[in-house]
């Protein structure tokens, strides 16, 4: 006896093809992290960004746990989920609470591959090694990522950038500033090794290019030690946002104290400090401070610290890195006139206050430095 012989065989066989090629066996299929499943719709393609579904849609891969595709693209898939889709989990878990320390390590192991990207996901990701390189200490670091996310928030022009968490980067996108990172630097060598990172970048920007990017890179190159690219940038800029005017004055007057000859950059800042916004006045009593704690005169010394011990005293919690700068010169600076014990108190509010700050840890290291001996 034969079964499905014939022409009727061969129709149940083709019926039985044309079933099989429209199973769901056989169709894409992606399992998300929050348990749902997406197995209507075809995946097109997908890179850095994420993958994108028939019909519009896609799926970032922090939302992927794990995927069945096109059998030619299932390795190609497999690894970049691999690469990618933890990191990125964890990335928007630790945004979401705001433990940047935390986001860090996994925000700096996908960055190479955002950080030219332009989508929500590399915002994410820019935003991420910014703040956790300022929750790190490592502010001269953080300058490179924070330009990338200027660009890509001026690229948005005000529209809502999708980002976990409640906070948002404080930032003028007409001038380029930032509460958040005021162009004062304190780690030479860290300064040294992002400069060229931070040109490239300032490079990249979009035109007009912001005002502030000027000061953001004079200055480093300034604390880096390289005069000639802070002249190329500084010299005959005449800016004509008031600010950014104000942060430009600070910029000569630190390259005046660097070189150990305050002048006319400091004295110009001293005499219009009481005209100076609230942005940069904590700025421009920090290089005042610094360029009289330096003087042979008594009074002039003692002056200059209560310029630096006013930061702390009026922009303490805005401002923090900047008030322990300021503390800490300050402590320094007793403690070379012999007064100890005022020293020690200075110490003692820099430690209670900003004990999270650069030079918290610097004070930190000297102390285990000197025990160990």
């Amino acid at each position: 006896m034969r079964v499905f012989g014939g022409s009727a065989g061969l129709r149940f066989t083709v019926f039985l093809c044309m079933a099989g090629a429209a199973s769901p066996l056989f169709a894409d299929r992606l399992v998300l992290r929050n348990l749902n499943v997406i197995s209507d719709k075809t995946v097109t393609a997908f890179d850095e960004d994420g993958v994108r579904l028939s019909e519009g849609g896609s799926v970032s891969w922090d939302e992927i746990e794990r995927g069945t595709v096109a059998p030619d693209k299932q390795a190609a898939f497999d690894q970049m989920l691999n690469e990618l889709g933890t990191n990125l989990y964890r990335i928007r878990q630790r945004l979401a609470v705001e433990d940047y320390e935390g986001l860090l390590s996994h925000a700096e192991a996908v960055y190479p591959r955002y950080r030219q990207r332009r989508s929500a996901t590399a915002y994410m990701v820019c935003q991420a090694v910014m703040w956790g390189r300022i929750a790190a200490h490592r502010r001269e670091e953080a300058v490179e990522p924070y330009w990338r996310c200027f660009e890509l928030l001026r690229v948005a022009k005000g529209k809502p950038v999708s980002l976990p968490g409640e906070r948002r980067l404080q930032v003028d996108l007409d001038t380029g500033v930032t509460p958040e990172l005021l162009p004062v630097w304190f780690d030479v060598d860290a300064s040294k090794k992002v400069l060229d990172d931070v040109y490239q970048v300032m490079t990249q920007l979009s035109k007009p290019l912001p005002e502030a990017a000027r000061i953001y890179f004079g200055t480093l190159a300034l604390t880096a030690g390289d005069e000639e690219r802070a002249a190329s940038v500084l010299r005959g800029f005449t800016p004509t946002n008031p600010v950014i005017q104000q942060l430009r004055d600070a910029a000569l007057a630190q390259r005046e104290v660097q070189l150990g000859q305050a002048g006319g950059a400091v004295t110009n800042l001293e005499n219009n400090l009481s005209t100076y916004s609230a942005l940069s006045k904590p700025v421009a009593l920090y290089w005042i401070g610094r360029a009289q704690v330096a003087s042979g005169e008594e009074r002039i010394r003692q002056e200059g610290m209560l310029q630096l011990l006013r930061i702390a005293a009026v922009f303490g919690d805005k401002f923090p890195e900047l008030a322990a700068a300021g503390l800490y010169h300050t402590m320094r600076a007793l403690s070379d006139g012999n007064a100890s014990a005022p020293s020690a108190a200075v110490r003692k509010e820099l430690m209670d206050r900003y004990g999270h700050t650069f030079h918290a840890a610097l004070v930190k290291a000297k102390s285990s430095a000197s025990s160990s001996k």
